[in-house]
């Protein structure tokens, strides 16, 4: 008899067995053990959890000894690694998010265009509004000398008794807050134009302005009207320009200068990347949560440690493809998805529930194909850790070392108990296990045979009649 017949340790840790056998074997080779002082220590570092047999047997006397199981638990080499897997996995994607999250937008401003010009008396300009760089027509038009329409064509004064300034100013209906003016410099000589008015242009592009008439002193930056944008734009900006002529008048225009990438590319990126920020995080929670709870009911189960290493990336990885299913309509949903808040929001539930998301995805695919899924959810056939392992047969012969045991939700890291003691064996799969008896079992013997889960469930106990 050996004592004990069944421990459970942890890394680095160690017990010592007692028997009156004096040959001792340890299989498999994992750890190390002194036949000496009959003492075996676990590894340093454990990854994995499994059993090490240490079997005692006597040549004189083979009723002496006997084989007791080790189990090695890894939880304790897995628990410390993940917490701070976790704690440095929540900072980075913190940093990301805060990197990401788009900043608060520029609010559009309000210009008049063109920002000056010459007129002399009776003629006409046609004056326009942008917001943000694009054509608002909900203006009011206000001119303090002369006409001007409701659409901005402005009229000079008939009578211009000496050369004047006009301020022109475009007021928003919805926002009275929110105006922009133009100059109108008024002269009896002949009108200097500047055209066109307004100009936007991207790095390196080319533009050529025109004065009419052609005599204009132009300014250094835009020699003869022709000017080159900088081949770096960081961001927007604005350049007025203005020339005169030698009777003093003045015209005017804007340039705006444009970044290289168009902002619905760069909103597009962005997106992309706060869904798989979001969703990683979403798996983040779910995984700690997870966690979490087996430690507190002390049911860690480390072969499960890779599956919360690598949960995050796929949390990223499914938050992008139901934001790309939600953008192209093919997820029913009553709430927009354009802002950055819904956004990390769906990202987010989609890795913290990523079970449900992919049943939806499936759903998805299978309707858009036109594909009737008839077979068994693989991921669905994953042995469950709590559920007992059975035995439908037991296969053992006199003299023959192997027991073949037959059965369901069988496991690498299963017990063989027989006779109530461990033994050691080797995994043929899910229903089969291949049990090796030294000595063999003899002619009218009878074995009792049962299987132990990893989570201590046990099969029905099966007799076996060795003929």
């Amino acid at each position: 008899m050996i004592e004990p017949t069944v421990v459970s340790l942890g890394p680095n840790e160690s017990v010592a067995f007692s028997t009156d056998a004096p040959n001792w074997t340890a299989l498999p080779n994992v750890g190390s053990f002194d036949p000496k002082t009959r003492v075996y220590s676990a590894p340093r570092l454990l990854f994995r959890s499994r059993s090490v047999y240490i079997t005692a047997s006597s040549t004189v006397n083979p009723a002496e000894g006997g084989t007791a199981e080790i189990r090695l638990n890894a939880a304790p080499s897995w628990i410390p690694l993940l917490s701070v897997y976790w704690a440095v996995l929540f900072v980075l994607l913190a940093i990301a998010a805060w990197n990401t999250w788009p900043s608060v937008p520029e609010e559009p401003v309000l210009t008049v265009h063109p920002p000056s010009v010459t007129l002399a008396p009776n003629q006409i300009q046609q004056f326009t509004a942008t917001l943000g760089d694009r054509p608002h027509p909900d203006i009011t038009w206000t001119a303090t000398s002369g006409a001007i329409t409701p659409s901005g064509l402005y009229v000079a004064p008939a009578d211009i008794p000496k050369p004047a300034a006009v301020t022109i100013t475009a007021t928003r209906n919805s926002d009275k807050t929110k105006a922009a003016s133009s100059v109108v410099f008024l002269s009896l000589a002949k009108s200097l134009f500047l055209f066109p008015a307004l100009s936007h242009l991207r790095p390196g592009e080319t533009l050529q302005l025109q004065a009419q008439p052609p005599s204009a002193t132009w300014p250094d930056d835009f020699p003869k009207g022709k000017f080159t944008a900088p081949a770096v734009i960081a961001q927007r900006r604005v350049l007025d320009v203005s020339i005169t002529d030698s009777n003093g008048s003045v015209a005017g225009a804007r340039v705006v200068l444009l970044p290289a990438a168009s902002g619905a590319d760069t909103a597009n990126l962005t997106a992309l990347a706060l869904a798989a920020i979001a969703g990683a995080f979403g798996a983040w929670l779910a995984s700690v949560n997870s966690f979490v709870a087996f430690i507190g009911s002390r049911s860690f189960v480390p072969s499960w440690s890779l599956f919360y290493l690598f949960r995050p990336a796929f949390g990223a990885g499914l938050a992008v493809v139901v934001y790309l299913a939600l953008r192209l309509g093919r997820v029913p949903s009553d709430s927009p998805i354009g802002s950055p808040e819904s956004i990390a929001l769906y990202s987010l539930l989609v890795g913290l529930f990523a079970k449900e998301s992919l049943e939806k995805l499936h759903q998805i695919f299978c309707a858009a194909f036109g594909i009737q899924d008839k077979s068994p959810d693989k991921r669905g056939q994953a042995s469950d850790a709590t559920a007992a392992p059975s035995i439908d047969k037991v296969t053992a012969a006199a003299g023959n070392k192997d027991v073949v045991i037959e059965g369901k939700g069988f496991a690498a890291d299963s017990t063989v108990l027989i006779d109530d003691t461990a033994r050691p064996h080797t995994f043929d799969g899910a229903n089969r296990l291949t049990v090796t008896l030294d000595p063999p079992p003899q002619a009218g013997a009878e074995l009792t045979v049962k299987v132990r889960s990893a989570a201590g469930q046990e099969s029905a106990p099966v007799k076996v009649k060795i003929a």
